[in-house]
């Protein structure tokens, strides 16, 4: 699911800086960190995805204007 924006992208960030990944549901985060740290960022596993903090921590988003 990844594509070479992506993969640029990650090449943008601050590599001396630590980032957490994650996904809707936590199903494809391994992907996603291999390819994060082949660019050579520090990255973590945020366990359970976007649905795990919005449905039952009941975290919101905040959305940028």
């Amino acid at each position: 699911p990844f594509n070479d924006g992506f993969y640029k992208n990650l090449k943008k960030l601050d590599k001396n800086k630590k980032y957490g990944i994650m996904d809707l549901r936590g199903n494809c985060i391994q992907d996603a960190l291999v390819i994060a740290k082949e660019v050579g960022l520090n990255v973590v596993e945020l366990r359970g995805g976007f649905f795990y903090l919005t449905e039952v921590m009941n975290i919101k988003p905040v959305k940028e204007r």
